[in-house]
């Protein structure tokens, strides 16, 4: 009999716990033991739907930032961690229903297919989700966590012309300002960095002689939310057009369990008093009202919650395994250690989950420590790298489209892409059911469709624009929401500036 692995995970958020839960799948890892270290106390026994106001997480800055949990997620759950998922539902974190998926324009005529469950993400806040997470997987087997402990480097050796990575030194204490504990090594077969964007972990594995790439585009946006619940309670809070881009203010509204729903509001940088304003409470409800499918929410609701910031947005790809290189074995990084993009488009979650899932996948098929590491590295590539060129191509859209409400010139470039995506590809997307729910598809991280598929779609969108005779579409109504202009006047703030 195989000896089985000794996995040890940085971090006990959604990567590690995604990580861990997809070993219960593995028939390679059952016999594994799987330890989380995690900074951050264990969590108190409260009612999911609490965790939001009641579990404290310094350890996760973005913990109570609006989160969305894509129908690729959904798909992974329901088909491998159905008793997750069922707990998931009895805390009230459902599936959205289809009519709120596709534009309005088909939903009337909308007939249903097989397939359409796969275009369902998840209702839910992220701190409600975790918590249920977290509670599942402590009931795994073979699965423990130390809580109050931080990692502060890594046991790494020479294994011929790669590097090894055996484990890690751990203080328990001294984390968020409690007394710091001895410092324990924990040897470890297997170890996966989860410990999100702010990993220390390249610079350890720098300083062992390991080479990092990282590839990095910053964003020129600021990103804000504030949470709010329906005065009822229990009434569905879905309204139509809750989210756009208008050029130099995104705004979305993401519903949740039991009458939840945040507001995420994003613009550029350089809308320096338009910034300020978002950051106030009465600013940033103020904004809320001039948006005519968000005002109809937020005026049968009541705030839960500050308004929440988040600034130093990013995309970011940091890649271990690089060709002519030594081979960094026996270690994987998940989520936002490895992949990491600008959150207003709601990737994050279920990025970590499709890593953990090529991260098992590549665990279960070889012994081999080379070959497991190439194995995840063409992986994450494979699923990842188009959700990351994503990330990029709407930042340089949504920032030239910024400085293109603001009076400056837009390059020709990203030009033909704001033409192609508002005069051939969105028309369509409104007339077509296929197009739609390929459209969908993409939205929600789902798999990439056939080389046929994807031509056909793009026939279909030229075949579109072809029949209105390549005239031009007004997309304004679609757009829902003020000018640059008007709104600055509704907030006060110096014209044309």
């Amino acid at each position: 009999m195989e000896r089985a692995d000794r996995i040890v995970i940085i971090g006990g958020g959604i990567g590690g716990l995604a990580t861990a839960l997809k070993l219960e799948r593995s028939h390679a890892a059952q016999r594994s033991e799987v330890l989380i270290i995690e900074r951050d106390p264990e969590p108190p026994a409260i009612a999911a739907e609490s965790a939001s106001e009641l579990w404290d997480r310094p350890g996760a800055p973005q913990f109570r930032m609006a989160h969305s949990l894509l129908a690729r997620l959904h798909k992974i759950l329901r088909e491998d961690h159905p008793q997750a998922l069922s707990e998931l539902a009895d805390a009230g974190v459902l599936p959205c229903p289809v009519r709120f998926v596709l534009p309005e324009t088909q939903v009337e005529s909308y007939k249903p297919e097989p397939a359409d469950i796969d275009m369902l993400h998840l209702l839910g806040r992220r701190a409600t989700f975790e918590y249920v997470l977290r509670q599942h997987v402590a009931r795994l087997r073979n699965v423990s966590f130390v809580h109050g402990a931080r990692v502060e480097g890594l046991q790494i050796e020479p294994e011929g012309s790669h590097l090894r990575v055996r484990g890690v030194t751990v203080a328990r204490g001294g984390t968020h300002g409690g007394p710091r504990g001895a410092t324990e090594t924990i040897l470890a077969d297997v170890v996966v960095d989860a410990s999100g964007g702010r990993s220390k972990v390249p610079e350890w594995l720098r300083a062992a002689g390991a080479t990092i790439e990282v590839s990095e585009q910053p964003s020129e946006f600021t990103y804000f939310c504030r949470h709010y619940r329906m005065r009822d309670g229990g009434a569905e809070p879905f309204a139509r057009r809750t989210g756009a881009a208008l050029d130099y203010l995104w705004f979305g509204a993401f519903f949740a369990e039991h009458g939840h729903f945040s507001l995420a509001l994003a613009c550029p940088a350089a809308e320096s008093e338009l910034v300020q304003t978002i950051k106030t409470p009465e600013g940033f409800d103020l904004i809320g009202r001039t948006l005519p499918g968000v005002s109809e929410l937020i005026a049968k609701a009541e705030p839960t919650s500050k308004v929440l910031g988040a600034g130093g947005l990013t995309n970011r790809w940091t890649r271990y395994s690089l060709k002519g290189k030594p081979e960094l074995l026996g270690f994987f990084a998940v989520g936002d250690s490895h992949v990491l993009t600008n959150p207003m488009y709601g990737r994050g979650c279920t990025a970590a989950f499709v890593q953990a899932q090529a991260l098992v996948g590549a665990l279960g098929e070889s012994r081999d420590p080379v070959v497991r590491a190439r194995r995840y590295s063409e992986r994450v590539v494979e699923q990842l790298k188009p959700q990351y060129e994503f990330a990029l191509s709407g930042d340089q859209l949504f920032a030239a489209r910024g400085r293109r409400a603001r009076g400056e010139a837009m390059p020709r470039s990203v030009a033909v892409v704001d033409y192609l995506t508002d005069q051939i590809w969105a028309p369509a997307a409104l007339e077509s059911p296929f197009i739609a729910r390929e459209s969908v598809k993409t939205i929600q991280m789902q798999e990439i469709s056939s080389f046929w598929t994807r031509l056909a779609v793009l026939l279909c969108m030229l075949f579109s624009w072809a029949r209105r005779g390549f005239r031009k579409v007004d997309l304004v109504a679609e757009r829902t929401g003020p000018t640059r202009e008007e709104l600055r006047e509704k907030l006060g703030l110096t014209p044309g500036e």
